[in-house]
């Protein structure tokens, strides 16, 4: 009852946008067959072109069952050359590619026990691919090069990464979830006149002599 004594009735109401009796829409974390443990990535990059030139080194080992192939993101790349590193000794190995994903072929069956490296060389164009993002971020091209001929003097030439959600696989072949974690190493080559900055710690900045 209200404070004047009239008497007040409350409706529930649920609100949903499914239809009567249908099932409510189940989202679930992507399945992992393989484990991403560390990744290692040398990364050079072709301004004019908005290029990333890149080798990257994945550390894998299976999540539960056995695996005899590895399905990565890779959204828009030249890929080429593929390899695997584990105790035998290098291999190059055999692979599909669509244009977003690679699915490699290991060269033989890997069990829990069992660590072993992916080595990848290829060219990334995030500039070129056309991917949509969300209501907060507005593209999700993951790398953006601004200014990169240096034409506008009134820019900064400068290059940035931003990976949420599912954006880092533009510029370098990874997989691509939030339920996936990992370690990871970066050598990144860049002008004399520019600084590179990351998350993590400073291991050491040399001049290689080619400016």
């Amino acid at each position: 009852k209200s404070q004047d004594g009239l008497t007040i009735e409350m409706e529930e109401v649920t609100v949903t946008d499914r239809m009567p009796g249908e099932r409510p829409v189940y989202r679930p974390s992507r399945p992992i067959q393989a484990d991403l443990l560390h990744t290692v990535l040398e990364l050079r990059f072709d301004w004019e072109n908005q290029y990333v030139n890149g080798v990257a080194r994945l550390d894998f080992k299976p999540y539960f069952y056995p695996i005899s192939e590895v399905e990565l993101d890779a959204k828009g790349m030249n890929i080429e050359y593929v390899a695997i590193n584990d105790t035998t000794g290098a291999e190059e190995l055999e692979y599909t590619y669509d244009g977003l994903k690679l699915n490699v072929q290991l060269n033989r069956t890997y069990v829990e026990t069992d660590t072993f490296q992916l080595e990848i060389v290829y060219t990334a164009k995030p500039n070129e691919l056309d991917v949509e993002g969300s209501e907060a971020i507005s593209e999700a091209k993951g790398m953006y090069f601004i200014n990169p001929t240096g034409e506008n003097p009134y820019r900064p030439r400068q290059l940035w990464t931003q990976g949420e959600t599912e954006a880092s696989s533009c510029w370098f072949p990874t997989m691509d979830q939030p339920n996936e974690k990992m370690t990871q190493e970066f050598f990144v080559y860049c002008d004399t006149s520019m600084v590179s900055l990351s998350n993590g710690e400073l291991v050491y900045s040399i001049d290689v002599g080619d400016g």
